[in-house]
């Protein structure tokens, strides 16, 4: 299992870097006025991708066992490393070309200096660190609480604290550092700011939260094998880069509507969110897709609009700052998100669960643990239970994802309240380089 959480981290790392440079890349070689036809493209590529993952993985583990899922990856990417190394050019530099970041200065994130032999030096190793190391306890404790754990006890406390000092930290370095910043703060002023990174972290936490959910909701109170959740998810996933799509095409006839492609996106975030939570037992299998579809397309339109919106804030010269930046704060709610959701239906499905079974003749407080634990490391064991106990674990279960379900629409809710907010404030933004109207921010 240690050796699982390894990989598993270090393919995250691959996989995060990837998606965002993947952006930075198009930004370097595609002219501003046709990115959002090429980022449309993108999405089409990456939610097919996404969909053939959904749909097969759940029947190639059930088929051949999990493992595969992680061995057929391999070449995937193998093929990747070499299409990338054989048509995807760096820009021509001089040799010695190297960004470099003073504290004392604003603009210094696009300054020139030579020297190769200092390269590392430019990679903020503090920054990176402590961030991660706030993160992974913030997990921790959304882990443990109420679990393992008892939330009062005091040395959940003292972790939650330790995250919070590490966050600070991390603020200073960012603030002080040499190298070149996760999140420089040069980039953090002006209330557009404030506004489109705070969508990016609640569209974080709520798509995550949707995205976690979804199979348990299949699997529990629609009754679906591991492979029928997956292939359910099929056609909603089309919808996703339906959403890209649509902001592609909508940002490339120019106007003044990128911030208006966010709100729409999280509307429907929202409305995908409320009609999930109405999916019940029986439900017509077109109709349960035909509820999902909303969430894929407000998903689709929301992610790269509220990119875009914070990327064409600045000069051309901080795009792949800029980009890195969003998609961090993006990463960091869907943490949360994830965190988040977990938490709930563990602590629920407990809370209800030992409630219900302690009325089962004969059942004692160490079974009803043993069962507890049994059936959160793996839902299809309840299925093996005598059928009483399984209808309370079944009930408990039900409970528990309704609320993790509210739990990704209250935040869907407050992300629609901020656009709207955004727009009552009368907040100005860009939808372009070509808004002469607008400043960017140098």
């Amino acid at each position: 299992m240690i050796m699982l959480d390894i990989m598993r981290a270090l393919t995250g790392i691959g996989g995060g870097g990837l998606v965002t440079l993947a952006t930075i890349v198009n930004s370097d070689i595609i002219a501003p006025e046709q990115r959002g036809n090429w980022q449309a493209f993108q999405n089409v590529l990456f939610g097919f991708g996404s969909i053939c993952g959904a749909s097969f993985g759940g029947t190639i583990a059930q088929t051949f066992g999990w493992r595969w899922c992680f061995v057929l990856q391999a070449p995937i990417g193998f093929t990747g490393i070499i299409s990338a190394y054989l048509f995807v050019k760096n820009p021509e530099k001089n040799s010695k070309d190297l960004l470099t970041s003073d504290p004392d200065d604003d603009d210094s994130i696009d300054r020139i200096i030579v020297d190769d032999s200092r390269s590392l030096d430019k990679i903020d190793f503090k920054g990176s660190i402590t961030l991660v190391l706030a993160l992974s306890l913030q997990a921790l404790v959304l882990s443990l609480g109420g679990n393992q754990v008892a939330w009062s006890d005091y040395r959940l406390i003292l972790v939650l604290l330790l995250s919070c000092a590490f966050l600070v930290k991390f603020a200073l370095v960012e603030m002080n550092t040499t190298a070149l910043p996760i999140i420089p703060p040069t980039l953090l002023h002006g209330t557009f700011t404030y506004f489109i990174l705070g969508i990016g972290v609640l569209v974080g936490i709520s798509g995550f939260a949707y995205l976690f959910i979804l199979p348990m909701l299949f699997q529990i109170i629609l009754g679906d094998s591991v492979s029928q959740a997956g292939l359910r998810l099929t056609i909603p996933s089309l919808f996703t880069p339906v959403g890209g799509l649509i902001t592609g095409f909508t940002m490339s006839r120019g106007g003044n509507n990128l911030f208006k492609l966010v709100t729409c996106g999280a509307f429907l975030m929202f409305l995908g969110n409320f009609l999930a939570l109405q999916i019940d037992k029986g439900e017509n299998a077109w109709l349960v897709g035909l509820f999902l579809i909303p969430a894929n397309v407000g998903q689709g339109m929301i992610c790269p609009s509220s990119l875009f919106a914070f990327i064409y804030i600045f000069d051309k010269d901080k795009q792949a700052i800029a980009t890195s930046t969003a998609y961090l704060f993006r990463s960091v709610g869907s943490i949360w998100g994830v965190s988040g959701s977990s938490t709930i239906i563990r602590h629920v499905l407990r809370r209800v669960a030992a409630k219900s079974l302690i009325d089962v003749p004969g059942m004692t407080s160490k079974r009803i643990e043993r069962i507890i634990n049994q059936v959160s490391r793996d839902i299809s064991s309840a299925k093996r239970l005598d059928p009483a106990i399984y209808e309370l674990i079944h009930e408990a279960y039900v409970v528990a994802i309704r609320e993790a379900q509210m739990f990704s629409c209250l935040f869907c809710f407050l992300c629609l309240g901020v656009c709207l907010m955004k727009v009552a404030m009368g907040v100005k933004s860009r939808s372009s380089y070509s808004d002469i109207d607008e400043p960017v921010l140098k």
